[in-house]
């Protein structure tokens, strides 16, 4: 097995900061002469962190430094910080929950990118969005139209070279057929927890093998979708989803996590775990983001 390692120095400030190191692990991975593989970009420092997700000010210098914020404020005491007084202990909390790493597959030598519209575009602008993208060697494009509007994905299709992807917001039978019969789109997305279940997207998963469609798990539920796409010949990745996760642990307890790239099923009957009376009676006191509670 071929393995290669680099060094990518960033200069940082005081504060949450945002790098786009994009165009430096692409490079690294072209110099590795890895053709198909694993990237794993990993950080050292305890009060960094590597994640994935839209470059753009919005979400990196408002959203996700307000969320932080919210979530672990500085202003707060830390025990951290009544050791060694060094002003940091919300940092290194910060950067625990976000991770020190983020693996990413290498297809044809170069890590494998993907961006994700969330049928928020018409189909003027979801082109306009692909053009620009193009160069750029996307492995899809998920939902990039509106309601998944099967016209719009045809026309949309036949004006990029990014494949196009959707499903996972899909939670009807006959929408996945006419997806995939009208070959709107280039990977189907069921998910289990939004289309149906096991049973529905076993449905979904033999139609698409008989027009031989890939398939992509997009909406995040990794643990419930890995069980899906481990038993297809056509099963594809898994969105390993943190907030989902997390929003599942809050009731299921600690679930597995990814290693080296990779889910390991469980050997529990089921999808391997049940919830915890003791953690939903925890999760029902909570309030919501209303602050009235939960019934």
């Amino acid at each position: 097995m071929a393995a290669y390692r680099e060094t990518i120095g960033i200069d940082t400030r005081a504060g949450v900061q945002a790098i786009d190191i994009t165009e430096r692990v692409v490079a690294a991975v072209a110099k590795s002469g890895v053709y198909e593989g694993l990237a794993c970009v990993f950080t050292p420092s305890s009060t960094s962190a590597i994640v994935t997700n839209e470059f753009e000010p919005g979400i990196m210098e408002e959203d996700i430094p307000k969320a932080l914020e919210r979530l672990f404020p500085a202003s707060i005491p830390y025990g951290h910080e009544r050791r060694w007084h060094d002003g940091n202990g919300h940092s290194h909390v910060r950067a625990t929950f976000l991770g020190p790493s983020l693996t990413v597959p290498v297809i044809g030598g170069e890590p494998a990118l993907y961006v994700d519209a969330n049928c928020s575009l018409d189909s003027f602008h979801a082109t306009r969005l692909a053009r620009a993208l193009e160069e750029f060697g996307l492995s899809f494009f998920e939902e990039p139209v509106k309601e998944n509007d099967i016209p719009s994905l045809i026309s949309l299709k036949s004006k990029t070279r990014i494949p196009l992807a959707a499903g996972q917001n899909e939670g009807l039978a006959w929408r996945f057929r006419d997806l995939i019969s009208s070959r709107a789109v280039d990977i189907i997305q069921p998910n289990v927890a939004i289309s149906g279940g096991i049973t529905q997207c076993l449905k979904i998963a033999g139609l698409a093998s008989a027009f031989n469609m890939p398939m992509a798990n997009g909406g995040a539920w990794a643990h419930y979708n890995m069980h899906l796409h481990a038993g297809l010949a056509h099963g594809g990745l898994v969105e390993y989803h943190y907030p989902a996760v997390k929003v599942c642990e809050a009731i299921f307890g600690p679930l597995g996590t990814p290693v080296d790239g990779w889910l390991e099923l469980p050997e529990t009957p089921g999808f391997g775990f049940e919830p915890k009376k003791e953690l939903v009676k925890e999760l029902a006191k909570r309030p919501t983001s209303r602050g009235k509670g939960k019934a």
